[in-house]
């Protein structure tokens, strides 16, 4: 798959989005609720439905795989896992992340699972996920991060 390079900050720095060069806005841990259908959770934290669409993803080569499962309050269309690779980080705390798909789901409803087994390496982020957002009919990424302050993941587009 080709490498794209989006540029965004860390989640306690400033942050801007490469696509729309929009001045940067405070970004918090609080504040990565986004709006976003997708969720994501550790899988020892959600009971999985015996009716849900259960799709499987496991990173190659991962030392210390955790489980982790993404689910949606909505379809959305093309969800894909991404890997994601520090470039560059500006003085400003931008990061520039190289993007390589991994997986595509056509489809994800609210009735799909998502069981990935990630590695999380470090503070910079490594996983990701994109999706077709279902009312703007444009692709959004997030990148799959996991709190300094306890440990939960959350998600924080980019």
């Amino acid at each position: 798959a080709p490498e794209q390079t989006e540029s965004t900050s860390a989640p306690e720095q400033t942050g801007s989005t490469a696509a729309t060069e929009e001045p940067a806005e405070s970004h918090t841990e609080e504040a990565a609720d986004s709006g976003s259908p997708i969720t994501v959770n550790y899988a020892v934290d959600v009971i999985i439905p015996e009716s849900a669409k259960v799709f499987e993803f496991s990173a190659a080569g991962a030392l210390q795989p955790v489980q982790t499962v993404f689910t949606a309050s909505r379809t959305v269309a093309d969800l894909k896992v991404l890997a994601l690779t520090c470039e560059d980080i500006d003085e400003d705390g931008n990061i520039t992340f190289s993007v390589e798909e991994l997986m595509t789901i056509p489809e994800f409803t609210a009735d799909s699972v998502l069981n990935a087994s990630l590695e999380y390496i470090g503070t910079i982020p490594n996983n990701g996920i994109s999706y077709t957002d279902p009312d703007a009919g444009k692709t959004r990424r997030f990148a799959v991060n996991m709190s300094g302050k306890d440990g939960s993941l959350f998600l924080w587009e980019f």
